[in-house]
């Protein structure tokens, strides 16, 4: 069917409020998402909303984007008598639900959870604005949450990522550092990004996690000498020229 009109989705809002006890602000995500979907399709069938659910950009947001819709589906329904197509959340493979997050994020990752005791959640908080670059050997995080709050990483794991997010490109401040894709505002999630880390091995341990060479067992043996059995004979039979002198007489000395 043709794409409708999205010119203006206000009353869309409203009704949402209305409709749903939500609050403005609250509406007007779902909103953003409809108008999203709206602006990038040229025709709205359920064949190019499932296309559009399986996108890897649009993988952070997918809940979003099906209430979104669904709510859209009612309201179209309801106000215009307009039955829209449905949007089906789509299938993951088992080869899929572990999602490959580039190594420079990884790293990144590690040395907050590990050195810095940063929580997944809170790291999933952090944009490029949270970030101070500085010279010499380590750049500071400021805390978003807890204000005072200052980690030192270093530097050569943020340039990494700095050429993984935006090559060649200016830093755009508003973006999450632990986008999904490269220059994007979404973000991996929380069980993504610990599912990654499980078993993930950081450049600096690799060399101390290799086995070690069983060092060769060098045994020396040592054989006993040959035992020489020497007789000593206690009676010693004395030369006859030597019975002659007395002096050699006990009784005489």
């Amino acid at each position: 069917m043709p794409r409708p009109i999205s010119s203006d989705l206000a009353p869309f809002q409203r009704w949402l409020v209305k409709s749903y006890s939500i609050s403005n602000k609250s509406a007007s995500v779902y909103t953003s998402k409809i108008r999203k979907i709206l602006k990038d399709l040229e025709e709205i069938t359920e064949h190019s909303l499932n296309v559009f659910i399986s996108r890897p950009e649009n993988q952070a947001s997918r809940d979003l984007f099906l209430t979104a819709w669904n709510r859209f589906q009612d309201y179209m329904l309801e106000e215009s008598k307009i039955l829209l197509p449905k949007m089906a959340r789509p299938k993951i493979s088992k080869n899929q639900r572990k999602i490959k997050i580039s190594r420079p994020l990884l790293e990144l990752a590690n040395y907050l959870k590990t050195v810095t005791k940063m929580t997944y959640s809170k790291m999933l908080t952090l944009s490029w604005n949270d970030v101070k670059p500085m010279q010499g050997d380590s750049w500071e995080i400021i805390d978003p949450v807890e204000y005072g709050t200052i980690y030192r990483v270093p530097s050569a794991l943020f340039c990494k990522v700095c050429d993984w997010s935006f090559g060649d490109e200016a830093i755009k401040p508003e973006n999450p550092i632990f986008s999904s894709f490269p220059g994007v505002r979404s973000k991996i999630s929380r069980s993504q990004l610990s599912l990654a880390l499980k078993d993930f091995i950081p450049l600096y341990e690799q060399g101390k996690r290799e086995p070690m060479q069983k060092p060769t067992s060098h045994v020396i043996k040592v054989e006993e000498p040959e035992q020489v059995e020497i007789k000593i004979e206690s009676d010693v039979d004395l030369p006859d020229f030597v019975s002659e002198y007395e002096m050699f007489d006990p009784d005489k000395i």
